[in-house]
């Protein structure tokens, strides 16, 4: 089901695939040299990235997916203090970004400027433009090729909305 609320969430990138399928084969070799069956270290293999992806995800951005959830669902002031908690965490560890490609997401977005843009669009639903603002600059400034930011800052300037 899609939601009806216009969110920052992934674009693919197609050069994610690399690292993945990377990590895919270095999981097949691993098993394949514990059972001597390529197909069977090759399912154990996929089945084992599935759980590290899953988990990585559970641990790492909990609270960028739960900001997310919130805000698919409506509930932008709840939102908020998870969005905010996940640029803290993204900030303290810069690392989760440059390597989520390995195991966590193929988005050419990383987490941190979609939560700049999702925390910005919870701002101007609440009313709080300045805030919004604030925050849209915020993911042009460190990300100058954000057609969000960029896009919803012209939108704000032109419309005074």
């Amino acid at each position: 089901m899609s939601s009806k609320v216009p969110i920052a969430k992934n674009e693919f990138a197609w050069i994610s695939l690399a690292p993945q399928l990377t990590v895919c084969g270095i999981l097949v070799y691993i098993f394949w040299l514990l059972t001597h069956d390529l197909p069977i270290s090759m399912m154990i293999s996929g089945i084992a990235f599935y759980c590290l992806s899953l988990a990585m995800r559970a641990v790492l951005i909990a609270d960028h997916k739960k900001g997310f959830k919130l805000i698919t669902a409506g509930n932008f002031e709840a939102a908020i203090p998870y969005i905010e908690a996940s640029l803290k965490h993204l900030t303290r560890n810069t690392w989760i970004d440059k390597y989520r490609y390995v195991a966590l997401t193929s988005s050419r977005r990383t987490f941190r400027e979609m939560d700049l843009c999702n925390i910005a669009f919870c701002y101007s639903q609440l009313g709080n433009l300045e805030m919004c603002k604030q925050y849209y600059q915020q993911a042009m400034d460190e990300y100058p090729n954000s057609t969000i930011a960029s896009t919803a800052l012209r939108f704000i300037t032109t419309t005074g909305a």
